[in-house]
């Protein structure tokens, strides 16, 4: 089906890929990333999971991962976080309360636990190896920036968030930042 409406928004599950090497895979609703479970990745390799709505972070059961392998459990509501939430080191040995995303505190192991199965129903994230150990063998992906693209000999068409190339990929602009968007990735083949 066509990931597009009639007026060119973008509709149902899509991806996109911006010129900074970010990327937003999940579902769209009047051009908006809104859905149950979308995942933001960032070029650093910071990534958000969770539901979105009218192009916010919005949900009950929110996790954000660091690069350094923290990880944050919160609730969101129009992309702030909200309530008691819960941090945790990368090695899972400490962890911190949060209220609002602000730290208020050390938890215990065992309450940080519980309050991760109590309000978010989720496990303890697993402790992340260093990357000093996970070096040798060389099976990892260099680490060379992302080439920032952006649209070129643009044929505007509706709005200046919108575009087509000559090659006719389709752009759109979020948040101040081109992105080139492919309909339906999780049902193609």
């Amino acid at each position: 089906g066509d990931p597009l409406d009639s007026n060119g928004d973008r509709q149902g599950n899509g991806k996109m890929t911006y010129s900074s090497g970010n990327t937003y895979e999940g579902g769209f609703v009047n051009n908006k990333y809104h859905c149950e479970k979308g995942i933001y990745k960032w070029a650093d390799g910071e990534t958000f999971e969770g539901p979105w709505k009218d192009g916010e972070r919005d949900g009950a059961v929110c996790i954000y991962r660091n690069a350094d392998g923290g990880v944050e459990y919160s609730g969101y509501v129009a992309g702030q976080a909200t309530g008691e939430g819960i941090f945790w080191d990368p090695d899972r040995k400490t962890a911190y309360k949060l209220l609002n995303g602000e730290q208020k505190g050390v938890l215990s192991p065992a309450a940080a636990e519980k309050l991760a199965k109590e309000k978010f129903n989720l496990p303890v994230p697993d402790p992340v190896v260093s990357a000093t150990t996970t070096t040798a063998g060389g099976g990892g992906v260099a680490s060379t920036p992302p080439q920032k693209i952006e649209p070129t000999s643009i044929i505007k068409n509706f709005f200046s968030s919108k575009a087509v190339t000559a090659d006719g990929k389709l752009w759109f602009k979020d948040n101040g930042e081109w992105g080139t968007y492919e309909g339906d990735p999780l049902d193609s083949n």
